[in-house]
Order: C-alpha cells, then sequence, then structure tokens
C-alpha cells in the first residue's frame, strides 16, 4: 500500500537504473521506503510497465478501448501515450510498457539520461494525491493553452479560489455548447465575485475558440484540449474529440465539490447550481 500523498524531495535527485529491474527512489511523508517497477530498456529508452503505475505511483492511468490511447493523470497534469509510437509504448511477454519519461512529466518532474541511469529531478516539493473525476476526489491536472503561447494550469487557477471547469463541444454547431457559454458570461461578475475561475475546455483549436468568443461575445476562458487527455483524466470522453458536456466545480484544495452532465436536460442550462456549489466549495 502507498500514502495517501506523495511528497518529492527537491533532493536527492530520484533515480530510475535502466534495467530489467527498475528501481524509483521515492521520498515521502518522512518515510525512505523504495518503490521497485517493472522496467524494459530498449534503444537507450527506459519503459516502465503500465500496469504497476496505478499501484505504485500517484498516477491514474485511462485507457480508451476503441483507439488504444493510454492517458496518466495526476494532480499536475495528464499525457497521452500512443500505442502506435514505438519510442512511447512497446509490448513485451504480453505487458504493456509505456514511456518512462511520459510517466515523469505526468508527476511534474524532468529526467536527464546518463549512460547507467535516468536522474529525475523535481525542482519543487510536490504533495500528489490519486486522482478521480467523481465528487470528493482531487481533480487531474492540466497544462493547457489558450490564444498564443499562453499556458493555463489547474494549479494556478484554484489557487485564486474555486474552479468552474466546463466541458463543451462547439460554439459553431452545438446549440448546448453556445447556451452554456453564453449562461456563464451572462453570469461571470457574479462568479468572480466569489473569487471564482471559469474555464471551458474543448477539442478544437484556439483559433476556433477565438472565432467562438468573437461571435457570442464571451470572454469565457476557452483552452484546447487536442488530443483529448485531459477529458480522458475527467472522464468526460465521448468520441472523436468531442466531450460529453458536463461542469464541475473545484476547490482551493483541488478537491472536486460539485459534477454536473448537460447532455440530457431540457431548456436551457442552469448555472445557478454551479453557483451554489462555488459558494459551498468556498466554505
Amino acid at each position: 500500500m502507498f500514502p495517501p500523498r506523495f511528497v518529492y524531495s527537491l533532493l536527492p535527485l530520484l533515480m530510475l537504473a535502466a534495467g530489467d529491474a527498475l528501481s524509483l527512489d521515492l521520498r515521502f511523508a518522512g518515510s525512505d521506503s523504495l518503490i521497485s517497477i517493472s522496467s524494459v530498456n530498449k534503444k537507450k529508452i527506459v519503459f516502465l510497465r503500465a500496469d504497476e503505475l496505478s499501484t505504485k505511483l500517484p498516477v491514474t492511468v485511462r485507457r480508451d478501448v476503441e483507439t488504444g490511447l493510454i492517458v496518466l493523470c495526476t494532480e499536475f497534469t495528464c499525457r497521452a501515450v500512443f500505442p502506435m509510437d514505438k519510442q512511447e509504448y512497446l509490448v513485451q511477454d504480453s505487458s504493456e510498457y509505456v514511456n518512462a519519461e511520459r510517466v515523469i512529466q505526468s508527476l511534474g518532474c524532468t529526467a536527464v539520461r546518463s549512460k547507467k541511469a535516468l536522474l529525475v529531478n523535481c525542482e519543487k516539493t510536490l504533495s500528489l494525491n490519486r486522482v478521480g473525476s467523481a465528487v470528493g476526489d482531487h481533480a487531474p491536472g492540466f497544462q493547457l493553452r489558450a490564444q498564443g503561447d499562453t499556458v493555463t494550469t489547474l494549479d494556478k487557477l484554484r489557487a485564486a479560489g474555486p474552479v468552474v471547469l466546463v466541458f463543451v463541444r462547439s460554439g459553431d454547431w452545438d446549440p448546448l455548447s453556445r447556451m452554456l457559454l453564453t449562461r456563464l458570461e451572462a453570469e461571470r461578475s457574479a462568479f468572480e465575485a466569489q473569487t471564482a475561475s471559469i474555464v471551458a475546455i474543448h477539442g478544437y483549436t484556439a483559433k476556433d475558440a477565438r472565432r467562438w468568443q468573437d461571435s457570442l461575445k464571451v470572454h469565457v476562458l476557452l483552452l484546447s484540449d487536442n488530443d483529448s487527455a485531459v477529458m480522458r483524466g475527467f472522464d468526460v470522453f465521448d468520441r472523436g474529440t468531442l466531450p460529453h458536456p458536463t461542469a464541475f466545480v473545484i476547490d482551493h484544495d483541488g478537491v472536486i465539490r460539485f459534477r454536473q452532465n448537460y447532455e440530457n436536460i431540457e431548456g436551457p442550462p442552469d448555472v445557478g447550481t454551479l453557483l451554489d456549489a462555488v459558494k459551498k466549495a468556498r466554505n
């Protein structure tokens, strides 16, 4: 069993030995316990056994049965692993392995390869909880782009207060998404009065989102999730690059306090329930 909170120390560097049996040196909760994860070293790339990640690390593994896409989610971010890419994924002895660097990236760390090892450096102390998508779970993190090169993270948003996170389909052709965005815009000042941020995640480009903002006259922050990794992390993925229209309220500690699916509603979506959830999340 692993502790509920993993605390990654600034020093020393974490070491991944590039052999058949890989030891990942994690220091957490005042302990010096050593976690071993099965590995394969192929063509100078270290791969970690996928089915051990979710039991030995604070990494939630999502798998799309139809496409085979694997998503690694932590409180820091969600990273997609593409099985068709031989540098990201391999199968050996009927077991699946993923690129160790993708795992390291999902933990918010960096890696430097030496001749004998893969060195993992966490530049700051990180406390990570296992993530989920239900009320009461710690929410998956994200690092997504809006217009330009600006990257928005869940960590930064929730540091200021509760976060209203909405997954939408399209501001061009989907009436529900259009209504949801315009209603959130209409009530934006009420959410801001509660120090809450409003973010809408979609599967289109930043250029598409800019067009929606102009046509709908909304200033809600729109973030592109092009590989649908975050959608899968929050368990709202539908098909293609489309999510099931869903809203979450995430509190200052990163805990999901409210979840609502809007697909089967009749009439305009009610954002009043989101505002009520925000007020409760502040208490």
